[in-house]
């Protein structure tokens, strides 16, 4: 149960990025008009955050 919460904290967390990005358009804009930048930063973020969850799920198992 508490995966999927993370997972849904993930979701929540890259919805927010987007509109966020979608909001900065006035800045260096791909074709999108969202900035490149802050979406390697969501990314990145996003990333990390999977692997915290990897971590404790392989922790928790163990």
């Amino acid at each position: 149960m508490k995966d999927f919460i993370g997972l849904g904290a993930l979701v929540i967390f890259l919805i927010i990025c987007l509109l966020i990005a979608k909001k900065d358009r006035k800045e260096s804009n791909d074709s999108y008009g969202i900035q490149k930048s802050f979406v390697m930063k969501a990314v990145i973020g996003i990333g990390i955050l999977i692997l915290i969850m990897i971590y404790k799920i392989i922790k928790d198992n163990v």
